[in-house]
């Protein structure tokens, strides 16, 4: 059964309702490889749209079944948990509509907790020595950490898959009515940004536990 996870937190800074991650599978599997990962964040003076699309390759002779888990995260967040959700949240399988929906056990978590992590998943095959794209579309706000605004992911679901990513791209779009200026991204993996965007590519890598980067900026009205 797919655990949930959920926190009471202490700290009063770096609030956010949602956040995205790295689609991943429970338990971890050595037959299917993600190759690719593609995320486009467009922050908007109303909120940030998110683009994810996946590449994934099937290393074994026989179709495998498997249950993938799209993560939305929160932090300090006064949101509850049955009403916390990706907005505007559309995918695609091999250019095939795919829904993703809440499990079942959902419904256990603590309404309380202000920082969790909440579950959509989805069953998909992956049919034998294929290859197969996932593609991802939601809609999220910004998190709060005192005048900054940010802009998460957790990259930490890429361990979930056989083997080594071969390749992750991320990339911010902005302009100037939404982002006024920007502070700086972490954890330092060579990220490039100008005043209209923010690109980094990264290789033949394994995520390491509760891996992620935050995007932060002050936006014109701060």
């Amino acid at each position: 059964m797919l655990s949930l996870i959920a926190m009471a937190h202490l700290s009063t800074l770096a609030a956010v309702d949602a956040f995205g991650g790295t689609v991943y599978v429970k338990p971890s599997t050595e037959a299917v490889r993600l190759t690719s990962e593609a995320v486009t964040f467009t922050i908007r003076k109303d909120g940030v749209s998110v683009e994810a699309r996946y590449m994934f390759k099937n290393l074994t002779d026989v179709d495998v079944p498997l249950l993938l888990v799209l993560p939305l995260f929160a932090e300090n967040t006064n949101r509850p948990f049955p009403q916390n959700r990706l907005e505007r949240l559309s995918a695609t399988w091999d250019k095939e509509p795919l829904g993703f929906a809440e499990p079942p056990q959902a419904a256990e978590i603590n309404e309380l907790a202000t920082t969790y992590e909440k579950p959509f998943v989805a069953s998909v095959t992956f049919r034998a020595k294929a290859t197969h794209v996932l593609r991802v579309q939601f809609s999220v706000q910004p998190g709060n950490d005192d005048l900054h605004r940010f802009v998460a992911w957790r990259t930490a679901g890429g361990a979930s898959w056989a083997g080594r990513v071969e390749r992750a791209d991320y990339a911010f779009k902005y302009d100037t009515k939404s982002v006024f200026h920007v502070v700086g991204i972490e954890p330092n993996w060579g990220w490039q940004w100008g005043q209209t965007g923010a690109y980094v590519k990264r290789t033949n890598f394994e995520p390491t536990a509760g891996e992620e980067f935050r995007f932060r900026y002050y936006p014109p009205d701060f």
